[in-house]
């Protein structure tokens, strides 16, 4: 199942002097890629917050996974996780009621 991960930061997340702990995240979400755990991941054009998309077997498995992201073990950020379905909103294009009224 396809998980939505939306990061935040701790109110008192210092990010000055951190350079090891960001080179270890970026390890820790690379190799989350390579195994095809992370699909996609991008950072907000606002505030720089990230926005993972996992591929997991459950929320609790993609909880675990960011809980162990050095960043948030350090404290200086937080996610949200939930669970992503298929838009269905195509199905109105093709349901009985549609197609009769545009056959009038």
């Amino acid at each position: 199942m396809k998980i939505l991960a939306t990061s935040t930061d701790a109110p008192q997340a210092n990010w000055v002097g951190r350079t090891d702990l960001l080179r270890e995240e970026a390890q820790l979400i690379w190799s989350l890629q390579k195994t095809e755990k992370i699909r996609d991941i991008w950072f907000t054009a606002t505030d720089h917050n990230a926005v993972i998309v996992l591929e997991c077997e459950s929320v609790a498995e993609a909880e675990g996974i960011v809980s162990e992201f050095p960043l948030v073990r350090a404290g200086l950020m937080d996610f949200s996780c939930v669970h992503l379905v298929t838009y269905d909103g195509y199905e109105r294009l093709f349901s009985e009621t549609q197609a009769a009224e545009t056959a009038h």
